[in-house]
């Protein structure tokens, strides 16, 4: 609980709803199904999230908090209009949704659309991940905006670039075997999305060592080798902030022991 009301007390405070346009889109959330079904499907921009089901498009609760802080989407709560902070307090009810959400959006801002994985492709993205064992599975699967159709990733026809796997700076850091494990498993690389606060640090697990990230516009790049010319690597710093992650969560664990 303790870990909960810090995390998410780092909301923008007194943020007002988005402006009402002819262009934005309406949702309602749906509680029992954590999801935003839309109701008013209106530009352009709504297409790049989300997935259809029953005739309805239903949007992650990352996507759909996106979307309303981007002024793309009017959201209503149990038929009320949601504010900003209302909606923040929805969606994101716990320390990892908004883990979730930081990396999703810092993605989504860079030109990358974050989709949970398809059946056969990794677990549903809800499962908490279990560090150390065998049952860490991605969160998502990324793409490149610009060429991201949701029929055809929908049927399996459009792969990801990457995928992605959340985690806490305040959490136990995953063992680099079991990244290598996951990594394994996966036909496209594998990347990790440290968050503390607002701030995403991103790693990659290749040929069985981390590397840092830095993530820019995909448009602004040309495929190459490895991974694929969007990313700036550096394996010192990456090994560096692995390793002091490492640390201070073991001397908070010591402490709580004490």
């Amino acid at each position: 609980a303790e870990g909960k009301s810090d995390s998410l007390s780092r909301e923008p405070r007194g943020r007002p709803a988005p402006p009402v346009m002819a262009s934005v889109s309406g949702a309602e959330w749906v509680g029992e199904k954590k999801q935003a079904r839309v109701v008013t499907p209106r530009g352009a921009r709504l297409g790049k999230f989300g997935c259809t089901v029953g005739g309805f498009q239903w949007l992650e609760p990352e996507e759909a908090l996106f979307l309303l802080e981007a002024g793309a989407l009017r959201l209503s709560i149990h038929g009320e209009p949601a504010s900003w902070r209302m909606a923040f307090e929805a969606l994101l009810d716990s320390p990892r949704a908004l883990w979730r959400y930081t990396a999703v959006a810092h993605l989504n801002r860079h030109g990358y659309v974050c989709r949970p994985p398809r059946a056969g492709a990794g677990s549903p993205a809800p499962n908490p991940p279990q560090t150390g064992t065998s049952e860490l599975h991605a969160d998502y699967d990324v793409f490149v905006a610009e060429s991201f159709k949701r029929s055809a990733a929908a049927r399996g026809e459009l792969g990801p670039k990457f995928r992605l796997l959340v985690v806490g700076y305040a959490e136990p850091p995953p063992a680099l075997g079991v990244l290598r494990a996951l990594a394994a498993t996966s036909d496209v690389p594998l990347t990790v999305a440290v968050v503390g606060g607002s701030e995403v640090s991103l790693l990659s697990v290749e040929m069985g060592e981390l590397r840092a990230l830095s993530v820019a516009d995909p448009r602004a790049h040309t495929a190459g080798s490895g991974t694929a010319g969007w990313l700036a690597p550096s394996l010192v710093s990456a090994l560096l902030a692995f390793a002091a992650w490492a640390l201070v969560t073991a001397a908070r664990s010591r402490a709580r022991r004490i």
